[in-house]
Parts: C-alpha cells; structure tokens; sequence
C-alpha cells in the first residue's frame, strides 16, 4: 500500500476505464492539466497513474477530478467507522466537513440512526490507522465495523471479478439480442415493403437497450474525451455502432413517407457490441490473470498478531501493533511484521521473498520478515517495521510502482495511438465519400457498412497493449524470483547490457569474513584488535561484522571510541582515549604518505600468499598492526560468470581489495578483466569509460562503497543485504542471498523484449493487413459478385469486409496480444 501522501510525492493512482493508448494519452493529458504536475506515466495493463508531484502537497482531488471529468474513473477504497459521538447532529456534520477537505478523500456520509460514517478514499493514499487517525484528531475517538477491508478490496479489483461479471452481463444480453435480430434477418430476407412497418419497430426496440446500456461505457468514454478534443478507442466503437443504429432507426421512422425500401442494420450494430464486449471480458480475465503474483504477495499479509501486552496474549490487527512490542508466533502461522527473535527458535519458510526453497533457521537475534510463514517450532519477536514500512509492503509498493512505470519502446506506441484515432476517423470519410460519392456500382448501405468496418477494426486495443501488459507480468515474475525491479525502463535496459561488473566482498564473495591472523607492532595482538574493535564498533561494514565477532569470541577487552568518521573505500576512524585511531586499507596510508616499514610490508606479503585480504590499524600516523581477513567464493559465483559468458557479455570484478587477491579471484572465475584496489569514484569511472565506448554495463554490488557505480551504470544491481544507499539507487534488488539472480533478471529481461516485438508486430501487422481490407481493398480489384461463395460471410459478395467480423477481429487482436504476455508466467529461468 501506498504511503500517505503527505509523507510522498509519489502517488499511484488505480484508475478504471482505460482501453487503449490512445486512453493513456488521455488520461495523461487530465493528469497534466493540474498545476503541481511533475510527471507521470500511465499504463494501460495495470491501469494505473504513477504521478509525481511537485511538493509534498498532493492536489489529489484536482486530478481526480481532471481524469474523471475526462471520462475515467479513479478506485476508490471504503472505510466504515463507528463512534457513539456520531448521535450529536453537529459532531456528525463537523466531522463530514474536516474529512471532506482532506485530499484523498473522497466522499463522506454519516449514518446517524447506526451512528457509522463510512468514508470513500482513493485507494492506497490511507491505511485503517491513517483514516482512524484522522478522525482522533478531529477529536472524535472511532472504531472500524468489522468486515470493511481495503486489503480485500484492492485484491478484488486487481482480480476484475466485478469488471469481468458486469461486462459479461452486458454482452450476454447484448448477445442474446443480436443473435435474435440476426434470426429475424435470416427468416425475414428479403424484406418487402409491407413487412418493413412491424420488422423495422421490433427491430429498433430490441436494439434500443443494447446501444444504450450495453454500448453505455463506450459513450461515456468516448464523451469524456471528446470535451478535451481527444479520441480514443472508444470513441472509434461508439461511432461506429452509433452510425449503423441510428442510420437504421431513421430508416424505420421516415418509413410512411418515402417509397423506396430501405436496409436496416441493427443486428450490425448489436453484434458489434457483443464481440467487442466478448474481447473486453477476454481481456479483462487475462489482466487479472497478469496480476495474480502482486495478489499473491497480498494474500501474504496478516490481519492479525498475538501480542504480549502485560501477562496476556492477545490477537490483534496488524494495523494497531506498535514497534517494540512482542509478538508470539505459533507453528504453521504467518510472520505478520517485521522484527528481531527474542525468544525461542524456529525454521521459516521465506521463499515468497527470495524465490529460494530452502527454509532458513531462526535463533536469538535473527531477522523475520512479515509475510513469511514459520514452519516448526514457536518464537517471540520485536517488532521492528510495521505498517507500511514492512519488507513485504515495501515489495508491494516497488511492484507496483514499477508496474505503473513506462519503457521508453511504449511511449512510442502511446504517442503513435494517440495520433492514429484521428488519423482513422479521417480515413473512414474519405472512405465513406469515396464509396458513397464516387464509387458507381456501390450501394449508401454497402458504403456506409465500409465505414463502420473502418471505424471497428482499427481500434489500436493491441498497440496500447503491446508493451505494458508484458512488461507488468515480467515485473510479477521477477518478484516470484526474488527480483524486484524498480521501473519498465530498467527491465527495458537489462536485456541490452554487454558487460556487467560485480563488486568483490558481499558479492561474488560470501561476505562471511573471517579474521585468519593478527600481527602487532609495538601492542599486542589482543590489544590491536581491542583498538580495531572499538573504531569499527560504529560501522555496518561486513569487515567491522568480523573484527567484532572476533573480538567477542576472544573475550577481548574493547575501550570506548568517540568521533566516528568513515573515509569510503579507504577506511574508518574514531577516538580512542583521546588518541584517533584508524582502521581500513593500505591504501590510506600510503595517500597519507605514511612510512610503511619493511616489517610491516613482509607481514603483508605473508597475509597475500595465504590469500588474505591486509587491514591496517593506525595509531595517529603510525601502523600499529596488521588483520588478515578471508572471505569464501559463493558457490554460485563462477557458475553465474560462466553463463553470462556463455550468453556473450564480458564480466568484470571492481573492487577495492588488494591486487593479490583480486587476481587470485578472477583466475578461479575466469572472468574478462579485473581492477582492484580502487576507491568508490574509480568504479565509477571505470563504468563511465565502458559507456564511453558505446557499452551497456550492468554493476552489481551490495555495499556503500557500490553506490556511485550503481548509479552510474545502466542497469544497477544490488544485493538484499546491501546498504539503504546502494537500495536507493539500484535498478534491481536481488530478495535472495544469491547472485544467479542476475544471468535470471538479463535473460527474464530479453524474453520480455522478445514478447514485446511480437506484441508490436501482430499490434502493427493486424492494423497494416485489415485496414485496407476493410476500406474495400478487394473491391477494387475483384468487382461486384466476384467473390466465392465461401468467403461470402466475410467479404460478402462484392469484397467488402463484414462490420462483425472487423468487431471479432478487433476483440481477437487484444486478447492475443494479453494471452502472448501471459506466458512470461510459466517463463522458466533454468530451462
């Protein structure tokens, strides 16, 4: 769920109504007309607007408003509250004015005979506590009616069972008709004169709740759009439809006062609705479908917590457990939040997270993640996130986001629908008066019946949907891996990277240091790591991780240090007993120009040829002694250098570690080339040279000293474990403990490309094939009753396309495009 809004200038935005690009450029230009507008990027598959706004006032309401006024809807979600003060006419009417003012909310009402409000939100803006919150302090104290869920709620509308029963409903009935006029045309052909009166009414009456209520959305769409002078999808259906049901009604009302008999087509219009609508339930399954991953992760959430609250336990909603408390957790139950173990131990299933089988064993001290499911034994846990602020609701949020996201290959598409509806309604005139004005042996009805196929079959339903609903299911897929990624342009990008670099330590490397040896020069070795153990005391670093861990087990005596400062690449300081003292690379001491003495340069010769990596420890200006730490390779680190070389990119390693052992590295991983001992803005220009050469690098890293490459790469990757920094700028996030993410991310990447150019060569074939085929194409060349009489029931007799099978065709193009999509579900890394 989304952030309050107040804290963010991001907001996602669910919004219903949209059917094609020409749709997106719409809602685009809605959102746009709205003062405070920094960007945003709507996508059809998702169906949602992701707006950036200018400050962290969000004019929700205006564009709310805008995308409504332009004939769309936004999902709004229902809170119902309950509160005795309620019964007070001027409580409930203070109240109803202070919420109605808050952006975000969208409407209110007050029962005052069940003393209830219920309150309509845009979705996602405000969790229960926010909207409970709101009303404490106005000053009245609520509580929630039970079974009111917006959780519940957004799973329906990702799921689209409404959408998919209304429109059924619809195209049922719609269907029904048409396939009754239909038989009326068939057992009445040809019509007389005298038959014309009575035919022509039914048929009119028949028709008449069809276009009005089964056509309904189309023309609400099509006028939303039209009063800001744009078109869409459509707008092209409502034209069409309009045009051969009211050419028919007028056909049926002047009947008394003209001779000639004239064609009625209201099963036209009728069976158009119906197959379009039929593609609309089609396409809607298949989005729900697309969406089934992020509905998985939602499931995934807990309602409720056992909570330790005195010497009670007692089940809770999530919504109100505060940070710090306890919460038990019982065999075979979900992990509702965030949190530290305090007591007990326990295996837990955290595949949902890491895309990994393997269960991971939970002590004293471990890290739980809400969501997760516990499989054996009982614990207590601390709460340490909860809300919003969950790893799984982070996750939620990312997708999301990046679902919302636009690749630069469907900007494209949109800008090319946006202009393609006018482009056909002109093209359907000029066919029109071609046929009507020009054409000697083509009939107003044969014309007219062209135009409409024109209109029908050149939705571009398959261009809009080309890009985004491939890109939406390839993000839930990732997710399903243990990839999080950020944006469709990242996922875009990833497929097309030449070179990727991985950081050394916490990547291609466990990350488990060790402390092998300790040499002192004038101290102790007990007192050298003593002073390493206080200075790193204030570091996250995985090398602090180890000096401390070493210095616990050796019951080592650590003095208290003041005046942290960390040097990236080079290494940490702190004062020790008004002293500073220094703990980090070689490196730093030979840019401080510090003598380093041939006893200390035989120490670190010995700690390379036992393939340890050398850390000094300083006293002012004075090496003091020397740790050696090693690090195991992952076992799946040259594995994954070998596919990736396999897949035709060179791989490199970046890192800061001495040249020794990065060589010693690179021979065992077999990689293209190395540089080591290099500071975070050297990474960083080693990527700028690669990209200067006209490469596409991908860098992987996990740490502070990544985040500058990270940033600058094309596509960053970072490590679950890796710093907030190096989260915040990379691309990807790998959920797992495991790099084979990376040859699974580029390879998903280049299978939704490859989607993606399939979508657009149907999309763009389709409308390239069928529009000068419906124009009457054939016509031209074949001549009236030159066609056989088996095609007959497409092309007719004189070779114009039939209006119903230009609607099926239309409704076929969509769906086929969403189906193809939809096997990045089954989309198997390993095979």
């Amino acid at each position: 769920m989304d952030s309050n809004p107040e804290l963010n200038k991001y907001v996602v935005l669910p919004v219903e109504g949209m059917t094609c690009a020409a749709c997106v450029s719409t809602v685009t230009s809605a959102v746009r007309s709205v003062a405070g507008i920094l960007q945003v990027s709507v996508s059809l598959a998702s169906e949602t607007a992701t707006i950036n706004f200018e400050s962290n006032k969000l004019p929700v309401n205006e564009v709310v408003h805008a995308i409504t006024d332009f004939g769309y809807q936004v999902t709004t979600s229902e809170s119902i509250l309950a509160s005795d003060a309620l019964n007070d006419p001027q409580v409930a009417i203070s109240l109803k004015e202070y919420l109605e003012n808050i952006d975000g909310i969208v409407s209110v009402n007050v029962n005052r005979a069940t003393s209830e409000i219920t309150i309509r939100s845009v979705y996602g803006l405000f969790n229960t506590n926010e909207i409970l919150n709101l009303t404490l302090k106005f000053g009245v104290k609520t509580q929630l009616v039970e079974g009111t869920d917006s959780l519940h709620s957004e799973i329906e509308r990702l799921s689209r069972r409404r959408e998919i029963n209304r429109v059924k409903k619809k195209m049922l009935f719609s269907g029904f008709v048409a396939l009754l006029l239909w038989s009326i045309g068939i057992a009445f052909n040809p019509v007389t004169s005298g038959q014309i009166d009575w035919l022509g009414w039914i048929s009119l009456l028949l028709a008449a709740p069809v276009q009005s209520w089964g056509a309904s959305e189309f023309y609400k769409s099509a006028w939303g759009s039209l009063k800001h002078f744009k078109f869409n999808m459509n707008t092209l259906i409502a034209l069409g439809t309009s045009v051969a049901y009211f050419y028919s009604a007028i056909v049926v009302i002047s009947r008394p006062f003209i001779d000639q008999v004239l064609s009625i087509h209201f099963d036209t219009a009728t069976i158009i609705i119906s197959l379009v609508l039929f593609g609309r339930m089609l396409e809607s399954q298949a989005k729900g479908k697309a969406s089934d991953a992020i509905i998985g992760l939602m499931d995934l959430q807990a309602k409720y917590a056992l909570v330790q609250r005195g010497t009670n336990t007692v089940e809770v909603p999530i919504d109100e457990v505060a940070l710090g408390e306890l919460v038990l957790v019982k065999p075979g139950s979900k992990i509702p939040l965030d949190g530290e173990v305090f007591a007990g131990a326990s295996t837990v299933d955290e595949s949902m997270l890491t895309g990994e089988s393997t269960p991971s064993d939970k002590i004293e001290g471990a890290i739980v993640y809400g969501g997760t499911v516990n499989l054996h034994g009982s614990f207590t846990f601390r709460v340490t996130r909860a809300g919003d602020r969950t790893t799984l609701a982070q996750i939620i949020h990312l997708v999301r986001l990046a679902q919302g996201s636009q690749a630069s290959i469907q900007r494209l598409a949109d800008a090319f629908a946006s202009h393609f509806v006018p482009a056909v309604l002109l093209f359907a005139f000029l066919t029109y008066c071609y046929w009507a004005f020009f054409a000697q042996d083509v009939s107003q009805s044969e014309a007219m019946l062209t135009t409409i196929a024109v209109l029908i079959i050149a939705c571009p339903c398959a261009v809009g949907l080309a890009t985004p609903a491939a890109i939406m299911i390839a993000i839930t897929t990732g997710a399903k891996y243990g990839i999080l990624i950020r944006s469709a342009e990242a996922l875009e990008i990833l497929g097309r990277v030449d070179t990727v670099f991985f950081d050394k330590t916490g990547t291609l490397t466990s990350g488990k240091l060790k402390v092998e040896k300790v040499y002192g020069f004038e101290f102790t070795e007990s007192e050298v790591l003593g002073f390493a153990c206080s200075v790193e005391s204030h570091s996250e670093h995985l090398l602090a991780k180890a000096i401390i861990d070493c210095a616990q087990e050796n019951e080592i005596e650590t003095p208290a240090s003041s005046n942290f400062q960390v040097a990236p690449g080079l290494g940490v300081r702190a004062v020790i007993q008004e002293r500073s003292f220094t703990v980090g690379s070689l490196n730093l001491a030979r840019q401080a120009n510090i003598v380093i003495s041939s006893e200390v340069e035989a120490k670190v010769n010995e700690l390379l040829d036992a393939h340890c990596t050398p850390i000094a420890v300083l006293m002012e200006e004075k090496i003091i002694g020397l740790i050696g730490l090693t690090d195991e390779i992952r076992f799946e680190s040259k594995q994954v250098v070998s596919r990736l070389r396999s897949m035709g990119l060179r791989v490199g390693i970046l890192t800061g570690d001495h040249y020794a052992v990065t060589r010693s590295l690179a021979s065992k991983l077999a990689v293209d080339s190395y540089v080591s001992e290099i500071l975070p803005s050297e990474k960083h220009n080693q990527i700028t040279q690669r990209q200067a050469l006209g490469h596409k690098v991908a860098m992987v890293g996990d740490g502070i000293n990544d985040a500058p490459a990270l940033a600058q790469a094309d596509a960053g990757i970072a490590m679950s474990s890796a710093s907030d920094i190096s989260l915040n700028v990379a691309d990807f996030v790998l959920m797992g403990a495991n790099i084979q993410g990376v040859t699974t991310g580029i390879r998903l990447s280049r299978k939704t490309i490859t989607i993606i150019k399939q979508n657009l060569f149907w999309a763009f074939g389709y409308n390239i094939i069928l529009i000068p085929i419906a124009a009457g194409f054939f016509h031209l060349f074949v001549g009236e009753g030159s066609i056989p009489s088996y095609l007959h029931w497409i092309l007719g007799e004189n070779g114009f396309l039939n209006p119903n099978i230009a609607a099926l065709a239309m409704a076929t193009s969509s769906v086929s495009v969403m189906f193809n999509s939809l096997r990045l579900r089954t989309w198997d890394p390993y095979l």
